[in-house]
């Protein structure tokens, strides 16, 4: 998947699951494992010969202590009709059946109003566990220092700002629970 979609970001669950959650420990130690080999040829032979090699230019894992940024999930997104990307994490973290018990009721129901109010599995803390375009010094956006394909090919200047990044980032996960939940119910 990496060589396929050739991502400029990648982010991961903390390395400790989360809460302890055996698949999100494992999810990142299989990312950590291939992160170093997806730009070798002798690498999964028969996707590189049909995606060719790829270097994630930037990783980041929920809750890592090393290269901390905080993200701003309580601004209001003009492309959510003025919602918070906190509120639409909660709005679909809901449809994640499997994860809405006891465990997250506080994260979900209760009378928080902003992703700032939360200590305990933080949704705006994030680490850069690796970086092949430079360590971050703004510490609030995920996607600095990297320049897009579409920079390069057009020769102007395309810039995201912090909001339109963190919709990309929130349209991003709202895609792969999707996924997931697809994949889910075809092997059921």
């Amino acid at each position: 998947m990496i060589r396929r979609f050739k991502p400029n970001v990648l982010v991961g669950h903390d390395e400790l699951g989360e809460y302890g959650h055996g698949q999100h420990s494992l999810n990142t130690y299989s990312l950590k494992q291939v992160l170093d080999k997806t730009n070798h040829a002798d690498f999964f032979t028969d996707s590189y010969k049909k995606y060719g090699g790829w270097e994630v230019p930037k990783t980041y894992f929920h809750s890592y202590s090393k290269n901390k940024i905080i993200l701003n999930f309580d601004e209001p997104l003009a492309n959510f009709n003025g919602k918070t990307a906190f509120k639409v994490s909660k709005e679909s973290f809901l449809e994640h059946k499997s994860q809405t018990g006891k465990r997250f009721y506080n994260w979900i129901y209760k009378d928080y109003q902003k992703a700032t109010e939360i200590e305990k599995y933080s949704p705006i803390e994030w680490g850069l566990y690796k970086t092949t375009v430079g360590e971050d010094k703004i510490k609030n956006d995920l996607f600095e220092n990297i320049e897009f394909e579409v920079k390069k090919q057009m020769n102007k200047q395309f810039f995201l700002s912090p909001k339109q990044k963190l919709m990309f980032l929130l349209l991003s996960i709202i895609i792969l629970v999707k996924i997931k939940q697809i994949l889910t119910l075809k092997k059921l």
